[in-house]
C-alpha cells in the first residue's frame, strides 16, 4: 500500500544549503509528488534533480520498511495478536521452550516488532528529528496523519514566503544596480514589500527588470528632461505605472532633422509662380 506521509529530516537544511528557497521548494515538491504517486517527477532544473536522486534512495528504503512492519502486522493479526503479559511471569502460558529468565527479560526487552529494525535507523531519525515516525497499524489517515498533513501544508507555505522574500530582494537590488538616475531605496518597509508582491502577480521579473531598464533610458522618468523624476514607489503604486513604462509611454521622442529646401543652400529662396514665368519667357520669344 501507498504511504501517506514521507520521513523528512531536518539535515536536509545543512544537505542541500546551495539550494536557492526555489529550488528547495521544486524538491519538496518532487519528494511530495513521489511519495504520492510512486512515479519519478519531471524535474527540469538539473541541480534539484540531482539533489533529487540523492534522496531517493532514502525513501524508496523507508517506504520498504513501511511495507515489511505491516506486513508483520497482518500476520500477527491473523494469529490473534501478541500473547497478553503473565500476571506471573516466571511461569508463562505461552512459552515453555528455552525459557528467559524474565526478570532479565523485562529490564531488558528485546522486542524487534518495532518501528525500525535495528538501531542504526533509529539513530537516524532520532538525531535528524524526522516530521514524524512510521505509524502503519491502521493504513487509513488518522488525526495524527492530519496533523502531519498541516506541518507539511505549512512547511510548504514557509518555502513559498521565503521564495516571494527572495524574488523581492532581487527586485530591490535590480532598481537599485539599473535605475542609478532614481531616489534609492533606504528602507525597505512592509508596505513596500507589499506593493512588490502585488505587482509580482501581475508581471515577471524580466518584465519588472524590462521597465527599469527603460526608466532609466527615459529623459522624463530619469528627471533629465525636468524637475520632476520617477521612484520606487512610483513603480509599484500600481500595475499601470509599469504598464506604461513598458508599452513605451515615456520613451524618448526621436529627433527629426529639417529637410534642406533646396540644393542651393547659398541662394536665398524665393517664391516663384512657374506658370507666369513661363507665359512671360514666351512672350519675348514671340516678339523677338
Amino acid at each position: 500500500m501507498m504511504r501517506e506521509n514521507v520521513l523528512l529530516y531536518t539535515n536536509f537544511i545543512d544537505k542541500f544549503e546551495r539550494l536557492s528557497d526555489e529550488q528547495f521548494g521544486m524538491l519538496i515538491r518532487a519528494i511530495l509528488e513521489y511519495q504520492s504517486t510512486g512515479e519519478i517527477p519531471e524535474i527540469t532544473d538539473s541541480i534539484v534533480a540531482l539533489s533529487f536522486d540523492t534522496v531517493k534512495p532514502d525513501i524508496d528504503r523507508n517506504n520498504q520498511k513501511y511495507e515489511d512492519m505491516c506486513e508483520r502486522n497482518r500476520i500477527n493479526g491473523k494469529k490473534g495478536g501478541r500473547p497478553k503479559k503473565e500476571e506471573n511471569p516466571n511461569k508463562p502460558s505461552g512459552f515453555s521452550e528455552n525459557q528467559v529468565d524474565a526478570t532479565e527479560t523485562d529490564s531488558n526487552p528485546n522486542d524487534n516488532d518495532n518501528e525500525y529494525d535495528n538501531e542504526n535507523d533509529i539513530d537516524i531519525v532520532n538525531k535528524s528529528n524526522s516530521l514524524h515516525s512510521l505509524d502503519c497499524i491502521n493504513s487509513s489517515a488518522t488525526s495524527a496523519d492530519k496533523s502531519e498533513d498541516e506541518k507539511y501544508q505549512d512547511l510548504i507555505k514557509d518555502l513559498k514566503k521565503r521564495n516571494e522574500e527572495n524574488k523581492v530582494k532581487q527586485i530591490v537590488a535590480e532598481y537599485e544596480r539599473v535605475c542609478t538616475s532614481l531616489p534609492g531605496i533606504r528602507k525597505l518597509s512592509k508596505q513596500r514589500s507589499g506593493k512588490v508582491r502585488a505587482r509580482l502577480k501581475a508581471f515577471t521579473d524580466d518584465e519588472i527588470f524590462l521597465a527599469f531598464k527603460k526608466a532609466e533610458e527615459s529623459d522624463f522618468l530619469s528627471g533629465r528632461s525636468g524637475t520632476w523624476k520617477a521612484s520606487f514607489d512610483w513603480f509599484f503604486e500600481n500595475d499601470q505605472n509599469i504598464t506604461k513604462v513598458l508599452e513605451g509611454n515615456y520613451d524618448n521622442k526621436p529627433i527629426s532633422k529639417p529637410k534642406p529646401k533646396n540644393n542651393f543652400n547659398n541662394f536665398k529662396q524665393r517664391n516663384y509662380d512657374m506658370q507666369a514665368l513661363e507665359k512671360q519667357l514666351l512672350g519675348r520669344a514671340t516678339s523677338g
